[in-house]
């Protein structure tokens, strides 16, 4: 999706979502986590796997968030984590830097497991990074030419031997590659500081939001 944005075959993006959903049913415990961390926050402290949808498609930011929380609708009075948390699910709505909207959320519920997203644009979109790009992109006759043009660079290249693709859709293995040749080769990663500002911090304004009430919240600008 990062290749066929930065070749034009999405315009400018107009709408895109992430969701991140742990199928948990009604007072089962907390996923276990080193130190407890996955108790101890709130549900968009946990936000990468909707952000990256946007922000490490097109290298942008977030300009502000609305989010609404909900506590268990079975026990409406729940008992506060550490930080003072009770929602079991957020969902956040934010404006881009280029003048379009997001939406992305993570819930505790029970369901199909949802570890995804989609982005649409002025001349294509794509829905779902588990499809194949023959059947996950969608464009306007201009659109497809630029995917066509780009060949077998759009395809995720081998990883080293014995490094093996890993969790959340066979990220983890490409994402460890990648840092490891940044650091040796002295280069920008592809998840660099600035990135990794704007995927995670807007998690911290949501839930803020959130507790009150979906107030629209402006979002920090980062810089080196």
């Amino acid at each position: 999706m990062e290749k066929i944005y930065a070749a034009g075959g999405f315009g400018k993006l107009i709408y895109t979502e992430g969701e991140y959903n742990h199928t948990m049913a009604p007072g089962a415990p907390s996923i276990g986590s080193y130190g407890g961390w996955r108790g101890s926050g709130s549900p968009l402290w946990y936000p990468t796997h909707a952000s990256a949808y946007y922000v490490s498609v097109t290298h942008k930011r977030f300009i502000d968030v609305s989010c609404q929380g909900i506590n268990p609708v079975s026990d409406p009075n729940p008992k506060p984590n550490k930080i003072g948390n009770t929602f079991v699910a957020e969902v956040a709505l934010l404006h881009t830097e280029e003048g379009g909207l997001a939406r992305m959320m993570y819930s505790e519920s029970y369901g199909t497991y949802l570890e995804n997203g989609r982005a649409r644009g002025e001349i294509g979109g794509f829905d779902s990074t588990y499809r194949p790009l023959e059947q996950g992109y969608t464009g306007t006759e201009e659109g497809q030419a630029i995917v066509n043009s780009l060949g077998k660079s759009i395809l995720k290249p081998a990883l080293p031997p014995g490094v093996e693709p890993g969790g959340h859709g066979g990220s983890h293995g490409y994402l460890c590659n990648d840092f490891v040749d940044a650091v040796l080769k002295d280069q920008e990663p592809r998840v660099g500081i600035i990135d990794a500002l704007n995927m995670t911090t807007l998690g911290y304004y949501a839930h803020i939001s959130a507790t009150k009430d979906g107030e629209l919240i402006k979002l920090p600008e980062y810089s080196l």
